[in-house]
């Protein structure tokens, strides 16, 4: 497969690839006309010999563990997590930064995954779920907080000396008490092994 053939194949995957020459330089590999996404960033010219701080900044974190992975060699191949950034319409273009090498040429990928939205989504999701719990949980500890309270009463009145009828009313109230405890922890109930923290 010809290097042009090649580089219109990564350009119908939405793929933009880069080659690291000496000196920490960044030569876009092909001259197949780039994807949109990548248009809008504005980064460079098909040919233009870019350096990291140029074009780059926003893959600085990730080019310190790419070096590492480009000088280790191997088929290894080093994703970045998916991150954003700001086209020059203002708008968002989700990025995955890669770097591999092949034939001891190394080599930096971005792309734009497709899914990026829908993976945000059910994340957001996810973390609203998890607020949302531990907001129940914490009322469900407020509504908990004055029943254990008055268990503690009855412990304290129970041990004062009570005659056998209020012996027997005592022992009735608190198993109407444990019966209401016992109610609100289901409405909320924890993980196993986790304890409930009621606060004073």
């Amino acid at each position: 497969m010809t290097d042009a053939v090649l580089a219109e194949l990564l350009t119908r995957l939405d793929l933009v690839v880069f080659e690291r020459l000496p000196g920490d330089v960044f030569v876009r590999f092909g001259s197949a006309q780039a994807p949109s996404w990548f248009s809008r960033l504005s980064l460079t010219s098909r040919e233009e010999a870019i350096t990291i701080e140029q074009a780059m900044p926003f893959v600085g974190e990730f080019l310190t563990a790419a070096n590492e992975a480009w000088r280790a060699g191997g088929e290894t191949r080093l994703c970045s997590d998916p991150f954003t950034v700001t086209d020059t319409t203002g708008g968002e273009v989700a990025l995955v930064a890669s770097a591999v090498v092949v034939a001891n040429r190394c080599f930096l990928i971005l792309e734009s995954p497709y899914d990026f939205e829908e993976r945000r989504g059910a994340l957001q999701s996810a973390r609203e779920n998890v607020l949302a719990h531990e907001e129940h949980l914490r009322r469900t500890g407020e509504l908990l907080r004055p029943i254990h309270a008055a268990q503690q009463v009855m412990h304290q009145l129970t041990a004062s000396g009570l005659t056998p009828e209020q012996e027997i009313l005592a022992a009735r109230i608190s198993e109407l008490l444990e019966s209401l405890s016992a109610s609100v922890e289901s409405l909320a109930p924890l993980p196993k092994g986790v304890s409930r923290r009621l606060r004073r």
